[in-house]
């Protein structure tokens, strides 16, 4: 994971993705960021709280599995 600082300080700057988010929402951010990963947040109590980071590597990773699975379902 990046340093925890590193990541406070793109989450103070706006580039973070919520817990929740679709691969839709968060691939988008990793274009506009320029960075190989992003902090994700969940908002606890109404404060910003960093969970860790996602790659933009396993963020394909996770889309090409998602596109093989539903070729696979239409072609079965």
């Amino acid at each position: 994971c990046p340093p925890a600082d590193l990541l406070a300080d793109m989450v103070a700057r706006g580039i973070a993705v919520d817990v929740n988010a679709t691969l839709d929402a968060a691939l988008p951010l990793f274009d506009s960021a320029g960075t190989p990963f992003l902090p994700v947040t969940a908002e606890t109590d109404g404060d910003t709280r960093v969970l860790g980071a996602v790659f933009h590597v396993d963020a394909l990773k996770a889309l090409n599995r998602a596109l093989a699975a539903t070729a696979a379902e239409e072609h079965s």
